[in-house]
Parts: C-alpha cells; sequence; structure tokens
C-alpha cells in the first residue's frame, strides 16, 4: 500500500502490515466522496445502474480518484475473503472468460433487446444455442454484473452488457482479444507436447548411444 498522498488530500494505508478494517473502509469512504465532489464539480451524472450508464470521465485527474478507491477497495476484500478464497476465484476466471466468449460468438448482446428484455427461450432461439446451456450461461454472466435478470426466466441489459450491445467497436475488440486469448491456450498446449516429444526423442537417442 501506497503512502504517499493523492491530489484530494487523501492519504493511503500508513502501513500494510498494521492496516486494519475500519482503516480500510474508512479510507474507501474518502476516495469515493473525493470522487463524488470531482463529479460535481466538473458537472457529471452521478453513476448509476441504469443499463445505459455506460460513459465515466476520461481524464487524468479522474483515473487517479479512481486508481484510489480501486486499490482501497480491493485491499478491503483481500483481508475480507482470505488467499484462500482469492486463489479460488482467480482459478474460476477461466469459467467467466468461456462464458463471455460464449456469449460473443453466438451474438448474445447483440439479440438481447436495447431497451426491456428478452425470454432466455427466445435468446436460445435466436442464437441457436440449447436452452439449458444458454441458461447457464446467462446465469454465470449475471454473477458477473454482465447482463441481469428483472424477472426470472427474462435477459435484460447491465451497464456492462449495453455497452457491448451498443459500441460494436469495442464489442469486436473484446472478442478478438478472447480469440486471440484462445490461439494462445492452443499455442501453449502445442508447445507443450511439441516439448514433450522432443525430451523423448532425447531419451531415445541418449539410449541408442549408450547400447
Amino acid at each position: 500500500m501506497s503512502t504517499q498522498a493523492n491530489g484530494t488530500g487523501v492519504k493511503s494505508a500508513p502501513n500494510a502490515e498494521t492496516i486494519d478494517l475500519p482503516a480500510l473502509a474508512q479510507q474507501v469512504t474518502q476516495h469515493t466522496q473525493a470522487i463524488a465532489d470531482y463529479l460535481v464539480a466538473n458537472k457529471h451524472a452521478s453513476p448509476t445502474f441504469a443499463s445505459d450508464c455506460i460513459d465515466r470521465p476520461e481524464t487524468i485527474e479522474y483515473a487517479e480518484l479512481h486508481g484510489n478507491l480501486k486499490r482501497s477497495l480491493e485491499d478491503l476484500q483481500y483481508l475480507v475473503e482470505g488467499p484462500k478464497r482469492y486463489f479460488r476465484a482467480l482459478c474460476c476466471q477461466g469459467y467467466e472468460l468461456a462464458a463471455i466468449q460464449v456469449a460473443l460468438d453466438f451474438n448474445f448482446f447483440s439479440i438481447v433487446p436495447a431497451h426491456g428484455d428478452i425470454s432466455v427461450e427466445d435468446l436460445a432461439k435466436h442464437a441457436g444455442v440449447d436452452l439449458d446451456r444458454t441458461s447457464r450461461i446467462v446465469r454465470l454472466l449475471i454473477t458477473e454484473s454482465i447482463f441481469r435478470e428483472p424477472v426470472h426466466g427474462y435477459v435484460a441489459h447491465s451497464p456492462s452488457s449495453y455497452l457491448l450491445h451498443h459500441d460494436e467497436e469495442i464489442r469486436s475488440t473484446v472478442h478478438y482479444t478472447y480469440v486471440e486469448s484462445r490461439s494462445y491456450g492452443i499455442f501453449v498446449r502445442t508447445l507443450t507436447l511439441f516439448n514433450t516429444a522432443l525430451m523423448r526423442c532425447s531419451r531415445l537417442h541418449l539410449l541408442q548411444l549408450i547400447m
């Protein structure tokens, strides 16, 4: 944790070994208030959970305020959940990434209407994916605040999914990134197989020399 003060005069934790939950909670409150003050001073609307609330200030000042709050929130979360839950969540990220990949591949973000909702059954039909898989993928994404379920069995956009519905450039960028990540995984597996085969050949060659 940094000991430097930011531009708003809010200081980070003085010592990573002595920081406690109430102190971190106070930091979160201070950093949040700093962001709220910045938004008011610069005539920005306060962010909400409305599906079309996707824009944030893109200034250096806001980036610094966001970074301060994010670090305090992450520190607080880590202290509360501990290293075991941290690694459990980290190791399970592959499932969320795979769900996003499927949703991109089968146009979930475009099929769900910009406003209003669609039944999971209709989403499955339009996407060409069976109902069971569609339901499981959508509900997994909802736990990550991607999509929301206003009524049981119906899907609507959250700010995150609305962004991918609304902005084709960002959607294409995200999709490309996931495809590249999958290609990297294939490369790693291929490299592993190649190294294994090379080691076997080396052992065989060594045996031939000995004999």
